[in-house]
Formats: C-alpha cells, sequence, structure tokens
C-alpha cells in the first residue's frame, strides 16, 4: 500500500544547550521518545520526538520537536478502523525515521561554534523503539 503524504510543518518546541556542563572525553547519553496523534478532519499525524543528552548526571542538551505530516484522504482512510484510527509501525518508523534526521540537522546547526558540535545524533533503532501499531479513537482533535 503507498501512503501519499507531505511534511506540513516542523516545529521546535524547545532547545537548549548547556556547553559548560560538557566534559572533554567522557561519553554522552542520548534519551529519546516518540510519541504520536492523529487529527482526522485535516489528515494529520504529528510525531513529537524528545532528546536529552546528558553526561555523568547533566543534561547538556534538550531538543523537543515536532513534524506534522498530511496525508491524501485517500491514504489516511486506509488507517480508519470501525472506531479508531490504527497507524501501522512500519509508517511509525517512516516518519520517526524523518524526524531524527530532522533532529540531527537542527542539533547540527544550533551547536555550530559550540563544544557540543562534535556530538553527533547517533543512529536510533527505529525498530526496537517502535514495536507496535499507534491506535486512536476517531474523535475529533481541533489542533496538533
Amino acid at each position: 500500500m503507498e501512503i501519499t503524504y507531505n511534511l506540513r510543518r516542523i516545529e521546535t518546541q524547545q532547545f537548549a544547550i548547556f556547553p559548560e556542563k560538557l566534559m572533554a572525553n567522557n561519553s554522552v547519553k542520548v534519551n529519546v521518545t516518540f510519541t504520536f496523534q492523529v487529527q482526522p478532519v485535516q489528515n494529520l499525524i504529528r510525531c513529537d520526538t524528545n532528546l536529552t543528552y546528558e553526561q555523568e548526571g547533566q543534561t547538556v542538551l534538550i531538543l523537543a520537536l515536532s513534524c506534522i505530516f498530511e496525508l491524501n484522504r485517500e491514504s489516511f482512510d486506509t488507517f480508519k478502523k470501525k472506531e479508531e484510527i490504527v497507524i501501522p509501525v512500519d509508517f511509525l518508523r517512516h516518519v520517526g525515521s524523518i524526524i531524527v534526521g530532522t533532529a540531527r540537522g537542527i542539533i547540527h546547526a544550533k551547536t555550530e561554534g559550540t563544544s557540543l558540535n562534535g556530538i553527533i545524533l547517533p543512529p536510533i533503532n527505529l525498530m526496537e523503539m517502535m514495536k507496535s501499531d499507534f491506535v486512536a479513537p476517531l474523535k475529533q482533535k481541533e489542533e496538533i
């Protein structure tokens, strides 16, 4: 099944860096979460990610990012099942890969000229992080 969509909007919800807390030659741990929302009236799927870079219990970078995808009506309708919307895990992983790449670019651009610029967002195994379809009630949501 082919899903036709466009990336409608990118929103940086939060970005903060703390280069003074970075300790040279110490490893940095990256915590990543993903959440999803749907807006059936406008055929929208929202993917949010929160990234936190930590080193020795200290936060050195925070990024909260949203990507909103607009599907054509036929593609969105394939996700409707009775009283709910079921977004297949493969499509979630696909949009997840888009938001990860977007996050990587934002982090690179916003840390240029700082000591944090050398800490690149590592590859994220979306197969491990996203293991099931996203299911949401088929109710109207004003905005996402």
